[in-house]
């Protein structure tokens, strides 16, 4: 297991305007026995007021995809958590700003064998989360 705490934040596509920010934060990567890749991972919202939103995971769009050093894509061919389902997050502070917060995983394929280091790439958001070294 490789532990990181690598954090992007980002203003999220299609979100009410009560949303301020969302940020994505890698906490671990499990090399798997198949050499499969499991990317743990947590969406924290920024929430103004007693309001709610459905965090929309990315099981079919693939927005969200790793790119090594050798230019590989690698698509996530698996998930759970509030990556593979609707996250209801709401905000409990009436007057001011709360953080809600749902965890989940991506499952990339096994990396090819000369393949060191990893950036993990939201296309549909526009940040890249860089230098994930797996030796």
């Amino acid at each position: 297991m490789y532990y990181y705490n690598r954090c992007a934040a980002y203003i999220p596509a299609n979100v009410p305007p009560f949303v301020n920010y969302e940020v994505l934060c890698l906490n671990a990567v499990r090399v798997n026995g198949d050499y499969s890749l499991q990317f743990i991972l947590n969406w924290s919202s920024s929430i103004t007021g007693l309001q709610c939103y459905d965090h929309v995971p990315d099981v079919d769009r693939h927005d969200i995809f790793l790119r090594d050093d050798l230019d590989h894509r690698y698509d996530h061919i698996d998930s759970g958590g509030c990556a593979a389902v609707k996250e209801n997050l709401c905000g409990s502070n009436y007057s001011g700003e709360d953080f809600a917060d749902c965890s989940g995983w991506l499952l990339f394929p096994a990396a090819k064998p000369e393949a060191t280091t990893f950036n993990l790439v939201d296309n549909r958001n526009g940040f890249i989360i860089e230098g994930i070294v797996l030796q």
